[in-house]
């Protein structure tokens, strides 16, 4: 019973993964919800707009699912232009076919899910160009000390091919 209860207590101070899954699942349908109570023409703006927000999270098999995070928040942000338009003017159908209608508009939801395409293909290029220039670097600044060292020491301080050997630890075992 001991061990039991102890494991019951081990359990509720780590947290359950499944619990936070099943909080941030009922967070998105109340927002679902709300969104189609309060905002009734948004909720096809947001269908239409984020579609590849939408096939971006069909498609994305990734385990933290950088590509949804990187490619839905842009097109969010690119639909969220204009639901804050059609929440100004009302939040009527009429509006809603005002701004389908526009091929900009389109061109500015679906291009903002571009941009978030481009930055998950070619920030990771920049960084690891980066990383590359940063360690070249390091190693050159290694490889003058190691000159330096040379001419104060003279060439058995930084020879390649000197075997080091280790004094053993006093309470190690053979």
């Amino acid at each position: 019973m001991a061990k039991q209860s102890s494991k019951t207590a081990a359990d509720g101070m780590k947290g359950s993964p499944q619990k936070g899954k099943r909080s941030y699942r009922r967070l998105g349908w109340a927002m679902l919800l709300s969104l189609v109570i309060f905002s009734p023409a948004s909720v096809p703006l947001f269908c239409i707009g984020m579609l590849p927000g939408i096939v971006t999270a069909i498609f994305d098999r990734k385990p933290r699912k950088t590509a949804l995070q990187t490619i839905a928040c842009a097109n969010f942000c690119g639909v969220m232009i204009f639901a804050v338009e059609l929440w100004k003017k009302g939040n009527n159908l009429e509006y809603l076919g005002t701004i389908l209608q526009n091929h900009i508009n389109w061109l500015i939801m679906y291009g903002s899910a571009l941009m978030g395409l481009m930055c998950y293909i070619v920030i990771p290029i920049i960084i690891a160009l980066l990383l590359d220039a940063k360690s070249s670097i390091e190693s050159s600044d290694l490889k003058r000390q190691m000159q330096a060292l040379r001419d104060e020491w003279g060439p058995e301080v930084a020879d390649e091919n000197l075997e080091v050997k280790f004094m053993p630890f006093v309470g190690a075992e053979k």
